[in-house]
């Protein structure tokens, strides 16, 4: 799946959009943060969706600005955005987070490194806890604001709060191991 194409196919069916107002409604939304979507994205997806037929680009004539090019979602543009939308709700992807790595090397750290860590991530998750709910304060008061948007809001909330919740039971774990790092291999350990 096109996080890029399903962005730029979403904001197109709204309305009629020119690449710069695209950017400016993804940086309005917080998408740019939750699509990583880019400036240049933007753009190599609507030259790219324009080159398959699933939006068309039209010369727009102003007098208060240059001439810009407006895109359109076409009826196959259409199709596309509801198979991307089907499968972005539909089908959990499996992460891949830095953090997830370290955890899979963590038995390389002497105990007392790996906890202060763990320590220093929790306070990073609580500081971003704090940025994220006044983000969400301050987005959620801008005239054209769907309510949706605050749904992902509220979902990224919620995975801070999960997050800081496994790191109480993983600290905990760690903390409970004897013999470090031989406790967290004892199983591999076991069948040599």
């Amino acid at each position: 799946m096109s996080k890029v194409d399903l962005v730029i196919l979403g904001l197109l069916i709204e309305k009629d959009r020119h690449g710069y107002d695209i950017r400016q409604e993804i940086n309005k939304r917080n998408f740019a943060d939750w699509a990583n979507v880019s400036s240049p994205g933007i753009y190599k997806g609507l030259t790219r969706l324009e080159a398959k037929q699933m939006v068309q680009a039209r010369l727009e004539s102003g007098t208060s600005h240059p001439d810009r090019t407006v895109y359109s979602v076409t009826p196959k543009g259409r199709d596309l955005f509801q198979s991307l939308m089907r499968e972005a709700i539909t089908h959990p992807s499996r992460q891949v987070f830095d953090l997830l790595i370290g955890i899979g090397f963590c038995y390389l750290l002497d105990k007392d490194s790996l906890l202060a860590y763990l320590r220093e991530r929790r306070k990073i998750l609580l500081s971003l806890d704090i940025d994220m709910a006044s983000q969400r304060e301050e987005t959620m008061v801008s005239d054209y604001i769907p309510e949706n948007i605050d749904f992902i809001f509220d979902y990224y909330l919620s995975l801070i709060e999960m997050e800081l919740a496994w790191l109480d039971r993983l600290e905990a774990r760690i903390t409970a191991v004897a013999t470090w790092p031989e406790g967290v291999l004892r199983k591999c350990l076991e069948k040599k």
